[in-house]
């Protein structure tokens, strides 16, 4: 759970991030890429499950009757994530959440945050890997889109006239992207960079500074994790996911980013960024060579 505070009347700012970071470095020391064994959930959210299609189960705080809700398939998928959503009246808080299977059906991710109300807003990120085997070695690359949801956003859909701010239930807004992420298998090492980043919660979008995921370590089991930068080596978060498939045929990865990195693509804070802002995303991607054309100049994973 986290603080909220408002920056103007119509979108909330909402809280400082837990701490559920990529681990301590390890047994190795200062240097040592931060690695851990449970990188499949991470913020408040407790567990989903996901077909792979149409139907998500969320179970986060007080967004729903049931430990584990079931969400609603909510409109045209986003970046190719299926988006979902769950309120269960106009005065409860509302939740939003993207989701998607890899092609091969080996890792799923999901991303959620249950939007501002009293003070406080829950978020976060989960990925699961349904089948995997490690490869003996080499460099992978991956490639695709990125969504995430920033904690603020206008009023929730329905709410009667006349109630009083207080009460008033927030939305998140998405925050798209791409993603590039550099795999070596024989030193065990994962690093990349999400870019081309925006959001705007009237449609415009406002251009974001690329974001950085430093070096970290992948474990037999293929999960990963590490820090995440901005360009200028400020630190703004932590990253963490797993590979899945035959040979590590894809990917899903989760971002906590925490205040600081609403900057523009000059490195700028943005005016309206405030102490408390805070993003979930993920990213689940296939490995070189697909459809994507930034995989037409890269090797494949034993080349």
């Amino acid at each position: 759970m986290k603080n909220i505070a408002y920056a103007v009347a119509a979108m909330a700012a909402l809280g400082a991030c837990d701490g559920v970071g990529g681990g301590d470095g390890g047994a190795g020391g200062p240097g040592t890429p931060p690695v851990t064994g449970d990188a499949s959930l991470r913020g408040d959210l407790d567990a989903f499950a996901f077909n792979g299609t149409d139907t998500l189960s969320v179970q986060i705080s007080l967004e729903s009757d049931d430990v584990l809700q079931a969400y609603t398939q909510d409109g045209a998928p986003i970046n190719g994530y299926i988006r979902f959503v769950q309120q269960d009246d106009p005065l409860d808080r509302f939740a939003t959440a993207f989701a998607k299977r890899s092609d091969d059906g080996s890792v799923d991710g999901t991303v959620v945050l249950v939007g501002g109300q009293f003070n406080r807003f829950f978020g976060g990120a989960g990925a699961t890997q349904n089948n995997y085997s490690a490869p003996a070695g080499g460099l992978a690359s991956y490639t695709g889109e990125y969504i995430g949801l920033l904690n603020r956003g206008p009023a929730a859909p329905g709410v009667p006239g006349g109630t009083p701010d207080v009460l008033i239930p927030r939305t998140a807004t998405p925050v798209t992207g791409e993603v590039f992420v550099n795999a070596d298998f024989a030193d065990n090492l994962i690093n990349g960079a999400i870019f081309n980043r925006e959001f705007g919660a009237d449609g415009t979008g406002t251009e974001l500074a690329d974001i950085v995921l430093v070096v970290g370590g992948i474990l037999p089991d293929g999960t990963f994790s590490g820090d995440v930068e901005l360009r200028d080596l400020t630190g703004i978060g932590s990253y963490s996911g797993t590979f899945g498939g035959q040979n590590a045929s894809a990917v899903a990865g989760m971002v906590e980013l925490q205040p600081g990195f609403l900057r523009d693509r000059d490195n700028d804070l943005l005016p309206s960024a405030t102490a408390t802002d805070s993003e979930y995303g993920i990213f689940v991607l296939s490995q070189c060579p697909t459809s994507q054309p930034r995989c037409a100049t890269v090797d494949g994973i034993n080349d």
